[in-house]
């Protein structure tokens, strides 16, 4: 016997109230028909943000997935106690970037509320995963992506919390897991070589050890981008210090 029962709605509009009723009916066809009830959207953080996705998720756990695929919502089971509805929206709001980084699509902002009294869910009791996608981006390395969130009291991008990232350059998406909601984005790490100037405490000696450490663990097209990255900067700012190797 199916004792819980969860929908997915998408299209809603942003801070409005929708009624609704369940009809179910047991093995014999009775047919039972519920009381009116009503949920209301999350209101948008700001008057440009578009709700891309609405959803239920019950305390056993389920999934939200936008129209286009854009994004994907996993609750575990028991990471809440009760049903609540979640609200996902691309927001408008410029918060920058990290230093190093290179912005790759949207910034989606995430809430949730629980259905019972229209309370704000802030923490949830297991990680929940979001899957990002990033397909259309223009991504140079795409093991080179990860995932901030918004921290509104320090007004910074913050990773602390994160956990899991896994990218999945086949089908150009970011998994992840977080513990609340916030605002997220996908940023690909550049860390870019000055092209004038001196190295400072970096030699050519710790670039060569640490591309040598690099890759070991690496596949081998990565370290070749890296490889032609730091060649191309080395004869201008260290010359006749590096040794040219070719490598098996």
């Amino acid at each position: 016997m199916v004792t819980s029962h969860s929908r997915t709605l998408t299209g809603l509009t942003a801070g409005t109230t929708y009624h609704f009723r369940v009809v179910s009916k047991d093995a014999a066809s009775n047919q039972a028909t519920g009381t009116d009830n009503t949920f209301t959207t999350t209101s948008s953080a700001s008057g440009g943000d578009t709700v891309i996705l609405t959803g239920h998720i019950p305390a056993v756990g389920g999934s939200i997935t936008s129209d286009d695929g854009s994004i994907v919502v996993t609750f575990p089971q028991d990471a809440v106690t009760e049903t609540v509805s979640v609200t996902v929206a691309i927001t408008t709001t410029d918060h920058g970037k990290p230093q190093s980084t290179n912005k790759i699509g949207s910034t989606f902002s995430i809430s949730a509320k629980k259905d019972s009294d229209n309370s704000d869910v802030t923490t949830f009791a297991k990680p929940i995963l979001i899957t990002i996608s990033y397909a259309g981006a223009t991504v140079g390395i795409p093991q080179n992506l990860t995932v901030y969130y918004w921290d509104v009291a320090s007004s910074s991008w913050k990773q602390d919390g994160i956990s899991g990232i896994a990218v999945d350059s086949a089908n150009k998406k970011v998994t992840f897991g977080t513990t609340h909601f916030t605002d997220f984005s996908l940023f690909e790490s550049t860390g870019t070589l000055p092209t004038t100037g001196s190295l400072g405490l970096f030699t050519a000696t710790h670039f060569y050890l640490n591309f040598a450490i690099a890759r070991t663990i690496s596949s081998w097209d990565v370290c070749n981008q890296v490889a032609q990255k730091i060649l191309s900067h080395l004869p201008r700012l260290i010359p006749q210090t590096l040794k040219h190797e070719r490598w098996p």
